[in-house]
């Protein structure tokens, strides 16, 4: 029985167990620093979609915001042209109820 040695008593079966033992944990680092890297690849994109989607929102914002501020500068033009035109009218309906009655009025200091 002394013939057949039992492995772990053969010399230098510490030094290749513990070889082996680098060599597997060097492995399991290699993948962990790739699957870190791959995460922060995978951070960076994400955030960048969400800047790209936060900065296209932000110019639709603006550009909204600049047709609504138009559509009210042109509503109130319009709405002031129809008061004017409304005026008018109603001033010319009044000088004819008084030239209907023979009364005119007396425009004074004007040069119309």
């Amino acid at each position: 029985m002394e013939k057949k040695k039992l492995k772990h008593f053969q010399p230098g079966f510490n030094i290749t167990q513990r070889v082996k033992e680098d060599e597997r944990l060097r492995e399991f680092n290699e993948y962990s620093k790739k699957m870190q890297a791959i995460g922060r690849t995978t951070d960076w994109h994400e955030t960048q979609d969400k800047y790209s989607v936060m900065k296209a929102n932000k110019a639709n914002e603006k550009k909204i915001e600049a047709e609504l501020e138009q559509a009210n500068e042109d509503l109130k033009v319009l709405r002031n042209h129809r008061l004017k035109e409304l005026y008018e009218k109603e001033m010319q309906q009044y000088q004819d109820e008084l030239a209907d009655m023979g009364l005119a009025i007396a425009h004074v200091g004007n040069d119309e």
